[in-house]
């Protein structure tokens, strides 16, 4: 099998059937999957739904069993929540030394402190 020098960014290839190069160096092919939802409130962020029912019944199926929520959100709050079947990724961005900052923002019915 000779070598191919492709320029063409639209170019298909299978790289699991392919090896591919840079610059002379073999790359690596992981293939993982990622994932958001909109967490609406009254599901629990886990597979158990011993305290409701779970977020994975939210997912497409064939996905259910792959991947896993990057954090939790409580059963009463709504947002947008990250699933990964990527295991270094999700350590890298819950593990507190990595210090990945995170923003929330909350909507209140009510004025704090009336």
């Amino acid at each position: 099998m000779g070598e191919e020098v492709v320029k063409d960014p639209g170019h298909l290839l299978d790289p699991e059937r392919t090896p591919l190069f840079l610059e002379g160096k073999p790359l690596s092919y992981r293939k993982h999957h990622h994932l958001l939802l909109h967490k609406p409130a009254g599901y629990v962020t886990s597979r158990s739904e011993a305290e409701g029912p779970s977020v994975f019944r939210l997912l497409p199926e064939p996905y259910r069993g792959k991947v896993e929520p990057v954090g939790r959100l409580d059963k009463d709050t709504e947002g947008l929540l990250l699933f990964t079947s990527d295991g270094a990724l999700l350590h890298r961005l819950t593990h507190p030394r990595y210090k990945v900052e995170k923003v929330y923002y909350a909507r209140l019915k009510v004025r704090p402190g009336t």
